[in-house]
């Protein structure tokens, strides 16, 4: 990658470890909570960090006109039209419904066992993407998901440790 693009690749690494680390922290401390309510923290959480993350960078890349990812996303602001506008409020409610779910999964299940689940989205991600933009994965894109999604089904279905045994060495 390009020296400009390089730094964008810590974004979707650092976004994998705070999304473990929120559905961590919904199973060790949501116990008392109700669903709604975490998931409404949780979410508020994201666009705090969002905003704050746009403040930074956005002056620092105002004048960046490169294509790809990063072309996208630092491309100016232009308002949506009404059918676009409807379209992103109708993803607020089926977002927030989804996102509610998945905390109950979290609380309700090993988290093991559901992170696993969540490669599904995997699939729709190949699905929408052929449909609605017309790629394919790459044969390297096939590759890491494979990889990822067996070590998903390895860890739901190894047999647990003993516990005895990890005390004694």
């Amino acid at each position: 990658p390009s020296g400009d693009m390089a730094w964008a690749l810590v974004l979707p690494v650092g976004a994998a470890l705070f999304y473990a680390f929120g559905q961590l922290a919904v199973r060790r401390i949501g116990q008392g909570i109700a669903t709604p309510v975490i998931s409404w923290h949780q979410n508020t959480v994201y666009l705090v960090g969002a905003i704050l993350l746009a403040s930074i960078l956005a002056p620092l890349f105002q004048d960046y006109s490169g294509g790809g990812s990063l072309g996208f996303l630092l491309r100016p602001w232009s308002v949506p039209t009404l059918h676009d506008g409807l379209l992103l409020a109708a993803c607020g409610p089926i977002a927030a419904f989804g996102s509610t779910l998945i905390v109950f999964a979290y609380r309700s299940a090993q988290p093991g066992a559901v992170a696993a689940l969540e490669y599904v989205m995997m699939l729709w991600a190949v699905i929408w993407g052929f449909f609605i933009f017309g790629d394919l994965p790459t044969p390297l894109t096939i590759v890491g998901a494979a990889l990822i999604i067996a070590s998903g089904i390895y860890a739901v279905t190894r047999p647990a440790p003993d516990p005895h045994r990890i005390r004694q060495s």
